[in-house]
Order: structure tokens, then sequence, then C-alpha cells
């Protein structure tokens, strides 16, 4: 590799780590020409891994990777790698380390300090906004690299379920409690609605239709309207939690239902949403349910 690559340090600990590890050091000089991925090949477990060559790849690292499991996101030394690269990357930390849930589907089910981080899931979506982060650092053209994840994406999921079954059965994740539902939910209509958070390149891509462009905004606009009252607005009531628009906007079913979906792809598998009219529930109230 040369000088001037893109050295990303991954952070690994466990079977299940490890094998995904692998995976993920393997596929991304496919996805970009100057890219140096590193991970340690000893397993933390067997406690005679090369401290001091660590240590030089964490300091000479300008991206950093966690792959987290149920099975290890509370180890010590994955925990410490985790605070060396907070510390390494300063107030940038967001935009350089990005944690990946490989069986968990929700950050609130991760413990420790690594639940600081920005994670990703282990998926088509989740691995996207990896590349999306890598790219914004490398100074790559977003266009050439989806065409390479997109081109990629098969075999890398058929390299994933290899890793799966190489490393075997492993604990289940923890379960959600409604409290942690709540906030998900908050924080799922907050990425899609806060002004402050950064455009999803599809609300910026040129080809798009006015008319698609408009559907976009208004999603959009939807999130931001919830946003306003989000503290008073989302609650528990009788096994459910209910969202209100806040709006004196009307919003169509078409566009109600587009919003469903963006937020459904920020929540866990237990979670399904409803929309629904004013007239069909008491107070106009919007549902997100907990799954039977």
């Amino acid at each position: 590799m040369a000088d001037d690559d893109l050295k990303v340090f991954i952070s690994w600990s466990g079977d299940l780590s490890r094998e995904v590890t692998r995976v993920i050091r393997h596929w991304l000089p496919k996805m970009f020409d100057r890219i140096d991925p590193w991970m340690s090949d000893i397993d933390i477990q067997a406690g005679t891994r090369g401290l001091t060559l660590i240590e030089e790849r964490l300091n000479e690292s300008q991206f950093g990777i966690i792959v987290i499991t149920v099975d290890n996101m509370e180890k010590t030394w994955l925990n410490f790698e985790a605070g060396a690269l907070s510390k390494k990357f300063g107030e940038s930390v967001l935009s350089r380390v990005v944690p990946i849930m490989v069986d968990l589907d929700s950050v609130y089910q991760i413990t420790g300090p690594i639940r600081q981080f920005q994670a990703v899931k282990l998926d088509q979506n989740g691995m996207r906004s990896l590349l999306e982060s890598i790219a914004q650092v490398t100074g790559n053209d977003w266009d050439s690299i989806k065409t390479r994840f997109e081109w990629s994406w098969q075999e890398f999921e058929e390299a994933l379920d290899k890793a799966r079954e190489i490393a075997g059965a492993q604990p289940e994740a923890p379960k959600l409690g409604t409290d942690d539902l709540l906030k998900q939910v908050l924080n799922a209509v907050q990425q899609i609605g806060a002004p402050q958070a950064p455009t999803p390149r599809r609300f910026k891509d040129p080809s798009q239709s006015a008319r698609q462009r408009q559907e976009d905004e208004d999603i959009r606009a939807v999130a931001t309207a919830m946003n306003l009252g989000v503290r008073q607005i989302v609650r528990a009531f009788g096994g459910e939690i209910f969202i209100s628009v806040v709006s004196d906007t009307v919003v169509s079913s078409k566009h109600a239902d587009a919003f469903r979906r963006e937020l459904q792809k920020f929540l866990t598998g237990d979670l399904q949403i409803a929309f629904k009219e004013a007239d069909d529930v008491d107070g106009g109230r919007d549902s997100a349910a907990p799954r039977d």
C-alpha cells in the first residue's frame, strides 16, 4: 500500500467479529482504489496481540471501524481501541469512526462507551452509509463508488453468510424496553427531519424529477413538523408508541406512506409504522407499535 492511501483501523473482538472484519477488510479495496484497511489477525482473548504494532496503526489511521457484536460490545479491549480512536480524531470522531452492528438491530441495544458513536447496521443501508463516510474523507466521487457498491453487494452478502457460519452460534441481542423504543423513534424522526442533519444524497440528485424532489421535501417537512413538538407528542400508550403530527399542513396518504417507509429504515425489526388519519384514531395520533 502507498503512503498516501487512506489508512483504516478496524477494531474487533471475538469469533463473529473477527470473521466479519476479514470480509470487510477484503471488500473495502474493491470499493476504493487508495485505501489500506488493517486488522490484527490475533484474537484479543489470546492476550498475545502485538501492542506496539496496534498502537502504531492506531496513530497512523485516518478512519476507524468498530465491528460490534452482542458478544463483544462490553469487552475491555474493544472499548479501549474505541476510546483511542475517539481521542485521536477529537471533534471529527463522528465522521471518522463508524461502529458496525453485526447482530444488533438498534444503537439502544449497545452498552458501554461505544454507544456514543453513530453506529450503522450490517445491511445494505448501513454499509452504504459507511462508504459515504469514507468517500467524504477520501474526496471520491460518490457515483463511482455507488456503482462498485451495487455491483459487489451480492458477493459481499454471501461472504457475510459464510462468516456467520464459520463463527457459529452467538448469544441473543438484549430486548429493548419501552423507554428505548421511544428513544429510537425519536432519534429516527430527528435523523430524517432535523434541519442540522446532512441532507441524504438522494435529496441532492439533480436527475430527480421536480415531482420526486417535491415528494422528498414533503417527507422531510412532515418529519420537521413532528420534530417541533417531539418531547410532548411521542409517548407510550396501551402498548403502542404514538406520534402526532403538529402541523396544519395537509399531508396526503401517499406522502405519509413515503415517510413511513423512510422512517422504517432507522428502526429495529420489531417495530412497525402505521399512519392513521385524525378521524381514525383519538387525538389524531399516528402509531409505531411493537410487532407481536
